[in-house]
């Protein structure tokens, strides 16, 4: 799982940024007990009729869409490999598969499949652009990322998830202005995102504006601490929810880190 990204910065102080990766679902899906249901009478189905819409339902199945119950990524990139296999063509197909090798780090394999999501199907799942900004990020191609994030938030705008992933993106090249820009587009839509909020808060700290990313992180802090194991599910989808309670400590624990950082670093300058 890749969570949390650890970066040394300019003014000699280690700033940590959380990451998202909130990994959008490919498509809509129907309602989540009855898709359980369906989705593993799917699996079922497969192994008599060896179709490509079945195995995708499946691999659907495994990597919990329709819910958390019978979460197993092998399985899960099995039935979508399948999919792809049977029929390069299958809608989503593609997508979910490059979300399983992105969560593996296998960012030159990820790269592959999203750009096979294109090729097959062009532009019609959005969220492909997204998924797309998150593995061109993490392989660190920035321009790229810059370009497919903006792309995707041309279409769905107040995606506090994309925004704070734009935000990221021109953070780590140093673009403290354009991150702070972004964050604030995104708490317009979300003033209460913990993830916002820490990544304004450390824009703000490398612009030189301390009170602020002190104020913020501390808002940061107080919303973490109501956060449910749930809500850390629906930031990162696709991931173990058997570990969501690790997820949201480690998560809690990155703003505390900053918070006693910048208090710290500003007191000594």
């Amino acid at each position: 799982m890749i969570q949390i990204y650890k970066q040394y910065k300019k003014r000699q102080q280690l700033l940590l940024l959380v990451l998202s990766t909130a990994v959008i679902a490919a498509g809509v899906y129907w309602g989540v007990s009855a898709m359980y249901k369906n989705g593993f009478a799917r699996c079922i189905e497969f192994q008599v009729t060896h179709s490509a819409n079945a195995a995708f339902i499946c691999g659907n199945h495994y990597f919990g869409v329709y819910g958390s119950s019978g979460y197993d990524i092998k399985k899960a990139e099995y039935y979508f490999a399948k999919a792809v296999e049977i029929d390069p063509t299958t809608p989503d197909a593609w997508h979910q598969y490059a979300r399983i090798a992105f969560l593996h780090g296998d960012f030159t394999e990820a790269l592959y499949r999203i750009n096979m999501q294109f090729k097959m199907r062009g532009d019609e799942l959005m969220a492909s652009y997204y998924i797309r900004g998150l593995i061109e990020g993490y392989a660190k191609q920035y321009p790229a990322a810059e370009e497919d994030f903006s792309k995707f938030l041309e279409w769905d705008p107040d995606n506090w998830a994309a925004n704070n992933d734009l935000a990221w993106i021109y953070f780590v090249q140093g673009k403290y202005k354009d991150t702070k820009e972004r964050a604030e587009i995104g708490l317009k839509y979300n003033p209460y995102s913990p993830w916002l909020l820490v990544m304004h808060a450390m824009s703000a700290y490398n612009l030189g504006d301390s009170k602020t990313a002190k104020e913020e992180l501390r808002l940061a802090r107080d919303v973490a601490a109501g956060l449910r194991e749930e809500d850390w599910i629906r930031a990162y989808p696709g991931n173990d929810p058997l570990i969501a309670a690790e997820g949201l400590a480690s998560f809690r624990q990155t703003i505390e880190e900053n918070i006693l950082l910048v208090e710290n670093n500003s007191s000594s300058n």
